[in-house]
């Protein structure tokens, strides 16, 4: 997109956002520490988006100096028969707001899990940003090296359940118990390394005040272990791509490197199945990807181990301070909700939210499971709202201050509200076949 193609985008969304709020926005570089257009309190409305697929908008009032948080939340009633919920998972990011315009029956998108982030990718990685353990249509494409919840569908039925970084492989039918290089599990022939093994750090840099950058990391090295780089075939399959005496290769390397005692006999070219990861079953899994920490885990604590991941960046995830965060749960009816909670960073009344705030608020709610998605800038919602029979329009929520940087020397800025930050994986809400 050009200069001028830039500037008429951004003319025409600021037209939009005064006409549909009466607030103006300031010039794009402002908006990096003048946001105060979008520090408002949202109505409390309900809106049928579709038959059993409701949007809920409002404001949470956090405390007695005035601060608060808007939420948008999206219920999908999957036992009328009319609705489905089904996640998506693709190697590169994209805006939700394409996955929205793409498929008439979606009605509505929300993020998903955490993904590598990065300003720059290392040498050698695949290009799947998905972190931890990631299955589409039944094929692996991420392995889990972390203990995360784990977001499925099985049977058509979205799951949530703790999952242990574990298993048993088998390379050309021999059976190795493995675990993951951050997991708790201690125990194992092998242990499992991947770029959620790796490292992103924060440092300055002009326009955007820091930028991500990958570190270079790679597996132990001893003259006792050899390390198997896991590879995926076209059509699936994994096998051993190489086998590296003494270790030292780059967790970046393949879609995971498996470190083994060096007196393992494998040959390169040899086929892997993995059957099972703890205690699931995966032959029944369709798709699914791993996801951040149990909401209920921050009625009593206020760190997890997520903060503490150094491949997440230097910047805890889910720290003490209030920023954007969305949450997926499944209440006690079976319904399934997709909560995002707004942040403005930069504002003093209207940051985002805690998890601890977010725990006290779930005490309230009778869920049988809720956890944490990804937050900050990467939580955000698009919906398909039909005004009438003729006129379907989409509305995008959360991150409305959202500020890019295209790298062009004439525009090194461009606000983007409705399309935000791009994400590998996220959740969507559709109606069952309408326009087949």
């Amino acid at each position: 997109m050009s200069h001028e193609l830039f500037k008429r985008y951004e003319a025409k969304k600021r037209e939009e956002f005064e006409t549909e709020t009466g607030r103006t926005v300031p010039p794009t570089e402002e908006l990096l520490t003048d946001r105060s257009a979008f520090e408002h309190q949202e109505a409390a409305v309900t809106i049928e988006l579709s038959p059993g697929i409701l949007l809920e908008k409002g404001h949470l009032m956090l405390g007695k100096d005035g601060s608060f948080a808007n939420y948008y939340d999206i219920t999908c009633d999957t036992g009328n028969g009319a609705t489905d919920v089904q996640l998506f998972s693709r190697n590169t990011p994209l805006h939700m707001k394409r996955m929205v315009q793409n498929d008439p029956d979606v009605i509505a998108a929300t993020n998903g899990g955490f993904f590598f982030l990065s300003d720059e990718s290392p040498e050698g990685m695949i290009e799947n940003s998905n972190y931890q353990l990631d299955i589409r249509n039944g094929v692996i494409h991420g392995l889990p090296v972390a203990d995360r919840p784990f977001l499925y569908l099985e049977n058509g039925e979205l799951q949530a359940t703790e999952m242990v970084a574990r298993g048993i492989l088998t390379i050309d039918e021999v059976p190795y118990s493995w675990r993951g290089s951050r997991s708790a599990e201690t125990a194992s022939d092998g242990i499992l390394y991947t770029a959620a093994s790796g490292a992103i750090v924060h440092e300055p840099a002009p326009h955007t005040g820091s930028r991500r950058v990958t570190k270079a990391v790679t597996t132990p090295t001893s003259s006792e272990v050899l390390d198997v780089i896991i590879a995926k075939k076209s059509a699936g399959q994994l096998f051993v791509q190489e086998i590296v005496l003494g270790g030292g290769s780059s967790v970046y390397a393949g879609i995971g490197v498996l470190q083994l005692p060096a007196t393992t006999e494998i040959v390169p070219g040899t086929t892997i199945t993995i059957p099972q990861i703890d205690t699931l079953d995966l032959s029944s899994v369709t798709t699914g990807f791993s996801i951040g920490p149990s909401v209920a885990h921050f009625t009593t604590q206020s760190d997890h181990e997520i903060n503490h991941d150094a491949s997440l960046g230097s910047n805890p995830p889910l720290g003490t301070n209030r920023i954007a965060r969305t949450i997926i749960y499944k209440d006690v009816n079976g319904q399934i909700h997709s909560r995002l909670f707004d942040g403005v960073p930069t504002s003093d009344i209207c940051r985002g939210i805690t998890p601890n705030e977010v725990a006290t608020l779930f005490e309230t709610i009778p869920t049988e499971w809720a956890y944490h998605l990804d937050g900050g800038q990467s939580a955000k919602v698009v919906t398909r709202e039909a005004l009438n029979e003729a006129d379907t329009t989409l509305h995008s929520y959360g991150n409305k201050h959202y500020v890019r940087w295209p790298n062009i020397e004439q525009h090194p800025y461009l606000w983007d509200p409705d399309g935000g930050r791009k994400v590998p994986n996220g959740i969507l809400f559709k109606r069952k076949n309408k326009s087949k």
